[in-house]
């Protein structure tokens, strides 16, 4: 991202988006989702949190889907982390769309959370951290009713060195966002 480039609009986010996706093919899942994103096949879907007992709904969770009746997850294939790191930043945009919308629609009393899934390495992805650091600063309005819910999914975090960065990323989110959710999936040795 360059200095000039600022991401007021959510507009500017997708223009953003879609200029960086051309250099990030890597592989033949790369390809086929990424093709699906140029076609405007890429689609999210916010599926109900609900409390146990009542059955209301508390939050809302956002995940990215394609195909003709949006029936594929992305999240299925075998894709590079650039481009993991691309859809985290998609999921983030079309949140922001999302919360914008029932802004403009609903009283700010009935919008529900929307819970965005962020991989933790986007967080010290350059292109992430810029592209985020913008989110917060410019969609301050949307990113109220936004929680990233950043995932610890990946082996390679448990490295010292990540670790110390992780820590630093996740202090630096924990300072922006209204409430920040952490998914853990604990490395078992069996």
């Amino acid at each position: 991202m360059t200095a000039q480039q600022t991401l007021t609009t959510v507009d500017n986010l997708y223009r953003y988006i879609q200029s960086i996706v051309p250099s990030l093919t890597r592989n033949n899942d790369d390809a086929i989702l990424l093709d699906a994103f140029e076609q405007n096949d890429l689609r999210h879907v916010c599926q109900a949190i609900r409390e146990t007992i009542s059955n209301q709904v508390t939050y809302q969770h956002l995940t990215l889907r394609f195909g003709s009746n949006s029936e594929q997850s992305v999240y299925q294939f075998d894709v590079s982390k650039p481009v993991q790191f691309l859809f985290d930043l998609y999921s983030l945009y079309l949140a922001i769309r999302h919360i914008e919308f029932q802004l403009c629609t609903f009283h700010k009393d009935v919008i529900n959370p929307l819970v965005v899934p962020i991989n933790s390495e986007t967080l010290s992805w350059p292109i992430g951290q810029g592209f985020i650091n913008q989110v917060y600063q410019h969609h301050s309005s949307a990113m109220k009713y936004i929680i990233p819910c950043v995932q610890l999914h990946d082996k390679e975090n448990n490295e010292c060195h990540n670790v110390m960065t992780l820590n630093a990323n996740l202090e630096s989110l924990k300072k922006k966002a209204v409430q920040l959710w952490v998914d853990i999936i604990p490395l078992l040795n069996v």
